[in-house]
């Protein structure tokens, strides 16, 4: 099937933090209010330089400065001001990011609802629908979802739903009109009928067809048969060819009107069994199957006969059983073919027959051979397992395949290649049966050493290890020994991953120990995660000396907003262990990468002779700087 690409790669992030890191540099040494005073005498105009003005503005609470900069936003990059804006409403801006969106209704800034939200609870629904109306009038494509968002908890989508279909049945060419309301109502009407949308829909063209089809499948059938001829019935024009190869990932060489047609009939099979044609879907079935007979099909091998299996469990019919049991593409000594024999039975429901082939292809498949033809063999008979009898059934069968993965002699210490059917077989089990890893599981242990260095998915089986030892009061010096033993044994990357699972288990004692041990042998691109880990480490233990020792390397790995919050919170630490005045100025280090952020200062405020010291600073700070509303900010937390 054809598979959906963006039209154009997303570089938004990219430029956004970059500036970001540009400013974290900065704020290292530069005083956040005098930055916002240089920049607001500064008349550069770029795109970057915009951006950067509104985020120094924003740290440093200057916020008439900052709303008169969104004026000047009307024209920069939709992607990096989409970015700006989410930004915006993470930091509770929410003045800022409603004046940014009112200017440019056209961004798709990723917290829009959680803006909408915090206006529903403050001005009430009526006002902030009338408010999403007036953006949706320049930016329906943005808008109408929100709205119908805002109605589905707030009164119902059936009036926005009825506006919407009398629109579409006014101008049926409307495709982009029709997709809106597809895409609405799935999310928040999915019950609502959308059969009307077939003999309604005058689409310009076959590949509108078929974007139409792919938005009504699997939701009403007989509209989508009546798209779905159309589009058979039509020749794919220039202006579709060039908008097909801009939407979909298109293989190489391939013929678009062959490739549209392939997918059209794929969706019509689709459409014709939701609505019980069974006798035209076997009729199709038919063709697929012929198109398919060398495997050069636009449907998978294994993919088609499971199709062919759904289908003649309805029809009765097994005119297509045939070929499955005579296949001359791959012959009875290859596992493809007992996988797409048990796909067609999975189709047909017939269990018993589909896991007899899956065991089939696993004993086909060579235990030193390609890892695929095995691995798909083994994850066929786990889910057939699965679904009949159960999930313990599965985790059995997962443990033998596991035992039978196991070299003889056992997995090989720090493997040049990791068994790719064992970590498969181990990623499943940490997945969906956490609760089956065992603490005491020796080969678990093995495969452990077998691994050159503790990657992502190894983590997560040491994770499940440890809660399974916290369980069974088995998480000791010797397990976390053993451990670090084969850690220490590996690459130096997966140092730090250890340390989070020690952090993460309530261990951060020993990952402090373990983490300045490691900075004498990881690399000099990785000694700030290392240290940063120490950070954290030191703050989750509440040893804020330690946090703070090693701040100037940690902090490398961070950027300003997590830099702020770490200080606060060591400020903190430091207050309730009785030095106020290491505290303040921890606090005002974070409070330079902004001012705004007033998290957990009730708590800090809480501690001996802390409050005093920064209802000073901030009057101060506030003669000093009037431009800043950090004193007000701060005023009103201690009043909530």
């Amino acid at each position: 099937m054809l598979c959906a690409t963006a039209a154009r790669a997303y570089q938004g992030p990219a430029d956004w933090f970059e500036i970001q890191r540009r400013l974290t540099t900065r704020l290292e040494t530069q005083d956040v209010g005098e930055l916002a005073r240089a920049l607001a005498a500064d008349d550069t105009s770029s795109d970057e330089a915009l951006v950067e003005r509104l985020i120094v503005f924003v740290r440093a609470d200057h916020g008439a400065r900052a709303l008169a900069s969104i004026e000047a936003l009307t024209g920069v990059d939709e992607q990096l001001l989409g970015s700006a804006c989410t930004w915006l409403i993470g930091r509770k801006r929410d003045v800022l990011a409603r004046r940014l969106l009112e200017l440019r209704p056209d961004l798709r800034a990723g917290w829009t609802y959680v803006l909408l939200r915090r206006m529903v609870e403050a001005d009430g629904v009526d006002p902030t629908l009338a408010w999403v109306r007036e953006r949706e009038r320049s930016a329906p494509d943005v808008w109408l979802r929100e709205r119908a968002r805002i109605l589905k908890k707030h009164g119902g989508t059936g009036p926005l739903c009825d506006e919407l279909e009398k629109a579409i049945r006014a101008a049926p060419h409307d495709l982009e009109a029709i997709l809106r309301y597809l895409d609405i109502t799935r999310d928040n009407a999915p019950k609502r009928d959308v059969e009307w949308i077939g003999p309604v829909a005058l689409t310009p063209g076959a590949l509108d067809d078929l974007l139409l089809a792919r938005a009504l499948a699997h939701r009403a059938p007989r509209a989508s048969q009546i798209v779905l001829k159309r589009c058979l019935a039509r020749e794919l024009d220039d202006e579709g060819r060039a908008r097909m190869s801009g939407l979909f990932h298109i293989p190489g060489g391939a013929d678009l009107q062959v490739l549209l047609r392939s997918n059209a009939r794929r969706l019509l099979l689709d459409a014709l069994i939701d609505a019980g044609d069974t006798d035209d879907a076997q009729a199709l079935m038919e063709q697929l199957a012929e198109e398919n007979a060398d495997g050069q099909g636009s449907v998978p091998w294994s993919g088609w006969l499971a199709l062919a299996g759904q289908v003649q469990q309805a029809s009765g019919q097994r005119a297509i059983e045939n070929k499955v049991l005579a296949d001359e593409q791959l012959g009875e000594d290859d596992p493809r073919y007992w996988i797409g024999r048990s796909a067609y039975y999975r189709g047909r429901t017939e269990l018993e027959e589909a896991l007899a082939a899956a065991r089939k292809a696993v004993a086909l498949a060579p235990l030193d051979g390609p890892w695929m033809p095995r691995w798909n063999g083994i994850e066929a008979v786990r889910r057939l397992l699965h679904q009949m009898e159960g999930e313990q059934a599965s985790i059995t069968y997962l443990r033998e395949e596991l035992a039978r993965a196991e070299p003889q002699g056992g997995f090989p210490p720090r493997a040049a290649r990791v068994n790719a059917v064992a970590r498969r077989i181990v990623g499943v089990l940490v997945t969906d049966f956490p609760g089956s890893i065992a603490a005491d599981d020796e080969r678990l242990w093995r495969y452990l050493e077998s691994v050159p260095a503790l990657d992502h998915n190894t983590a997560r089986l040491l994770q499940r290890m440890v809660e399974s030892a916290l369980a069974g009061d088995q998480l000791d010096d010797g397990f976390w020994d053993r451990i670090t033993a084969i850690v220490r044994a590996g690459a130096p990357s997966g140092r730090q991953r250890l340390a989070s699972v020690m952090i993460v288990s309530g261990s951060g004692e020993r990952a402090i120990r373990f983490l300045r041990e490691s900075l004498d042998v990881v690399s000099d691109e990785d000694r700030p995660r290392c240290a940063f880990y120490i950070v954290r480490a030191g703050l989750e233990s509440g040893d804020w000396r330690v946090a703070r020792e090693a701040w100037p390397i940690g902090r490398q790995d961070l950027g300003p907003d997590e830099r702020g919050e770490r200080l606060a919170r060591m400020a903190r630490l430091a207050a309730m262990d009785g030095e106020p005045d290491v505290a303040l100025r921890l606090w005002q280090r974070g409070a330079n990468y902004d001012r705004g952020v007033m998290d957990g200062v009730l708590e800090l405020c809480a501690a001996p002779g802390m409050a005093a010291r920064l209802s000073a600073w901030y009057a101060e700070l506030a003669e000093r700087e009037p431009d800043s509303d950090a004193r007000t900010r701060f005023l009103a937390a201690l009043a909530d």
